[in-house]
């Protein structure tokens, strides 16, 4: 057996690779860098004079730098690339939070818990090709308490890691994995965007022992919430539960509504009566947020079960939400808004609309609505000069009914990206394009985003423009100031509320999406950077007219002028001083 230190880099984005860490550096081994770009990990790193190593870079060319034992990969939430597997002389190693290969994927606490698992282990395995398919090393049970959330089995696997963590260094050590295979077993994998069945509505017809195992699957604690929240629609009103107390056998149908105070509700089930607690009501419409049923509800009604045709439909739609959620997030832990050039103060009132068609598309068939409204986000990116601009995009195919309309919000916020300066007008379109196209249909976000996100704003909270798809020209909200509304024809409308744009500005908005798209339409394999938004006339005066600063003087010089003043003012007071008067002569 080697005696050897053990050489190694670390990639992951939690408190748990710092403690392995602590631990590989006090047993003698050795971190030659880590892969991170967690605050946390970067400082820590820093105090213990480690490599940091940005994992959004090509880290490979660092790692090939010097030949090491192992990647470990411990909370690491990306895959791995083949060509990183292939550096470390024995492999990498991960850490899992479940058990393998039942558990595979990720956020399987919560999944586990939903199942209602009656056992539960954490796993260090072999990476390899696959997601979570490599030989387990080492597994460690983890015991399940009869009331368990998300966030007390969370840290019970974290507390399992840090406690077998000697155990895998030891394996380590010798150089040598071979581990179990996981073999023929059941395995069962959740992706990112993996969402509990029926949008995590509660189904009351079902025992209370499972309604409490899915709303305590998706109770983080005071952590972000990455899935969503267990929920009722009654009436107008979605409610979020996050707590659940089991009560006496169910002597009403289930559904029924036994008793309800300002901030819990007791209701029946298949099996035994629950009181629901913890709540959050958003009423359909207003995204208001409120923690009173009383007034709403009284004893002896019903919530009533969503149609079996809706939940059907419930599946598709969360799944783009989840989607959605995931990159408006990103927006909005760093928004880069649209910011409109404004020169005067907006002082009236009402909404400016104005009806645009671009000159790219005008007379052709070819055009689509997605192609028009790329031209409208590339031309918004230009405007304000950004390399990346955030705007809300509305689907034409969004729905209102009642249920849709409840569980999900209008308006995905969306980044585009204009980095490459050099990149031709025509390939921006087709980029823009097809991004844009995975919106069209559906752009909604999770309603419950800003409960489980309580520190971000949300995607209607976005100071930017709205970009709409729709035949209907549409108004901007909230605090925005310009929506753009794409038709199907390819004809764009431009609407302003004036309270917060002045006409001139929005004016000159217009005039340069319009030579904006003229420019296009006749250089469409021109770069980025050469489009302007100026027309000639505009050219002239602001670079020509407004420099234009001769004026008629006599020549000459300092010397001359100075006589002038002597001959003019002669023995008059020229300069005053603490003590004396100096006059011209």
């Amino acid at each position: 057996m080697h005696t050897s230190p053990i050489s190694t880099f670390l990639i992951g984005s939690e408190s748990l690779l710092i403690q392995c860490g602590k631990y590989l550096l006090s047993s003698g081994h050795v971190i030659r860098g880590i892969v991170s770009n967690a605050p946390q990990i970067r400082e820590w790193a820093a105090t213990q004079s480690i490599r940091i190593v940005d994992p959004q870079t090509d880290y490979t060319s660092v790692l090939r730098e010097e030949p090491f034992d192992y990647l470990l990969s411990i909370t690491n939430f990306s895959i791995i690339p083949d060509d990183v597997l292939a550096v470390p002389t024995y492999g990498t190693i991960n850490f899992h939070d479940g058990p393998l290969p039942l558990y595979a994927g990720l956020n399987v606490t919560t999944w586990a818990l939903a199942d209602e698992a009656e056992s539960h282990a954490i796993s260090w395995h072999v990476v390899d090709t696959g997601i979570d398919t490599g030989n387990v090393v080492l597994e460690r049970a983890v015991e399940l308490g009869p009331d368990e959330t998300a966030f007390s089995l969370n840290t019970k696997c974290f507390e399992a890691g840090i406690d077998s963590f000697p155990d895998l260094v030891s394996i380590l050590e010798s150089r040598t994995l071979e581990g179990r295979a996981q073999g023929d077993g059941r395995r069962q994998y959740f992706g990112k965007f993996h969402r509990p069945s029926r949008a995590g509505i509660l189904d009351l017809t079902e025992s209370a022992s499972k309604i409490a195992a899915l709303i305590r699957s998706l109770d983080f604690g005071t952590y972000e919430n990455p899935i969503g929240l267990p929920k009722l629609l009654i009436g107008d009103m979605v409610v979020f539960a996050r707590s659940i107390t089991i009560g006496s056998e169910s002597t009403q149908p289930p559904g029924t509504v036994l008793s309800c105070s300002k901030d819990s509700l007791s209701i029946s089930t298949a099996t035994f009566d629950v009181v629901l607690s913890n709540l959050t009501i958003v009423k359909h419409g207003t995204g208001g947020r409120s923690n009173d049923l009383s007034t709403r509800i009284i004893p002896g009604d019903s919530v009533i079960p969503v149609p079996a045709l809706d939940l059907d439909q419930l599946g598709w739609a969360d799944s783009k939400a989840a989607r959605n959620d995931v990159r408006a997030l990103r927006v909005l832990r760093d928004p880069h808004p649209v910011i409109i050039p404004k020169t005067t103060d907006a002082t009236a009132n009402g909404f400016d609309r104005h009806e645009l068609i671009p000159a790219h598309t005008a007379g052709s068939e070819e055009s689509t609505a997605e192609i028009v409204c790329a031209t409208v986000v590339t031309f918004l990116a230009k405007m304000c000069n950004q390399a990346a601009v955030d705007v809300l995009v509305y689907g034409s195919g969004d729905s209102n009914d009642k249920v849709h309309g409840r569980l999900f919000q209008e308006g995905a916020a969306v980044r585009f990206t204009f980095n490459d300066i050099d990149e031709t007008i025509e390939n921006a379109f087709a980029r823009t394009s097809k991004r844009l196209g995975s919106y069209r249909a559906f752009s909604g976000y999770s309603v419950d985003l800003a409960t489980r996100y309580p520190l971000l704003p949300t995607p209607a909270d976005l100071e930017t423009v709205e970009v709409h798809f729709s035949d209907v020209p549409r108004e901007p909200s909230g605090n925005r100031a310009v929506a753009i509304t794409v038709t199907e024809s390819g004809t764009v409308w431009f609407v302003a509320d004036q309270a917060k744009l002045s006409r001139d500005d929005f004016s000159r908005m217009r005039k340069q999406f319009k030579h904006f798209s003229t420019y296009a339409a006749r250089r469409p394999t021109a770069a980025f950077r050469e489009i302007g938004l100026l027309e000639k006339k505009d050219f002239q005066r602001i670079l020509f007219d407004w420099n234009t600063s001769a004026v008629t003087y006599e020549p000459s010089t300092i010397q001359h002028q100075f006589d002038d003043a002597v001959r003019k003012y002669g023995d008059a007071v020229a300069l005053v001083t603490d003590r004396e008067r100096v006059s011209y002569t």
